[in-house]
């Protein structure tokens, strides 16, 4: 997410927040993310929801000229999206870095309790998140997700055939377990948006999805507003028998929510004043 600002002597800048990989590859060159890349990765081992800060000065007239193609884009019929988010990818280039932020997010109350009986019930969890692979997997971890005694696969790869060597290990190690009594355990697996990436290629979509109809939890990060929606799209297409239930609370989860079979939006409320007041995250109102 980007914000331009004009302060009061005219000059422009442009602040921008996000994941460490993507605003990482948007530095100027010449910088050094290595202390902030130590301190994300020891906020992310404790669990703590991170995020990177980082701005560039602009020229007013190349702003103008940016604004005038912004909204050229942002008025096409065709393709709309995909020729907003190219005019926006040039001009959040040659940011300098402030810095990161981390933060705390409990878990509500009885997360773990409703997650056992949601399988008990016979009803697979998925995680989508943004957020770093240790902190996913340390969230996965608390709130049953996951656990120690499960089979866990780790899948993190950078190429089409990597991902599909990595999916043909998990099925031809789950199969084996399957079939011996003393292996079998209970599976789960993880897998990053890059990786994700290429398991949802047209050729690997039905391997992907044998692998994760294998697992008994499903934990995706780093994964995008758009591979949420994919992932939910892939299952109503491939998968005809099974209903599918999205639930979020961010404007990242609306695209999932209103692709799913059950889409729920969450509403957070806040004390303001003595009165309660519905604030809307996810643009419910639109489901």
């Amino acid at each position: 997410m980007s914000v331009i600002t004009r302060d009061l002597d005219g000059k422009l800048r442009i602040y921008k927040k996000g994941a460490d990989a993507i605003i990482f590859a948007r530095l100027a060159e010449g910088q050094s993310p290595d202390v902030t890349e130590q301190h994300l990765h020891e906020f992310a081992v404790e669990g703590l929801r991170t995020l990177c800060l980082a701005y560039a000065d602009l020229d007013d007239d190349g702003f103008q000229d940016w604004h005038r193609r912004y909204r050229h884009a942002n008025s096409e019929l065709i393709d709309r999206e995909e020729k907003v988010a190219a005019v926006v990818d040039e001009f959040e280039r040659d940011l300098t870095l402030l810095g990161a932020t981390a933060i705390e997010d409990k878990l509500q109350d009885g997360v773990p309790e409703t997650l056992k009986k949601l399988e008990q019930a016979s009803i697979k969890v998925w995680v989508l998140t943004g957020d770093k692979q240790e902190t996913a997997i340390n969230i996965g971890l608390s709130c049953g997700a996951i656990d120690e005694g499960m089979d866990v696969v780790i899948i993190n790869e950078d190429n089409l055939e990597d991902t599909a060597a990595q999916l043909d290990r998990a099925l031809g190690r789950w199969s084996a377990m399957r079939t011996d009594p003393a292996m079998e355990r209970k599976l789960g697996l993880v897998i990053d948006g890059q990786t994700l990436h290429y398991a949802l290629e047209e050729e690997l979509q039905k391997r992907f999805m044998v692998v994760t109809n294998m697992a008994r939890s499903v934990i995706a990060c780093r994964v995008s507003p758009k591979q949420k929606t994919e992932i939910v799209e892939l299952f109503r297409r491939l998968d005809k028998d099974k209903v599918t239930l999205a639930i979020g609370d961010g404007a990242n989860d609306v695209g999932m929510i209103q692709a799913a079979h059950v889409g729920v939006g969450i509403l957070q409320t806040a004390l303001k004043n003595g009165l309660v007041h519905n604030i809307p995250k996810c643009g419910a109102d639109s489901l």
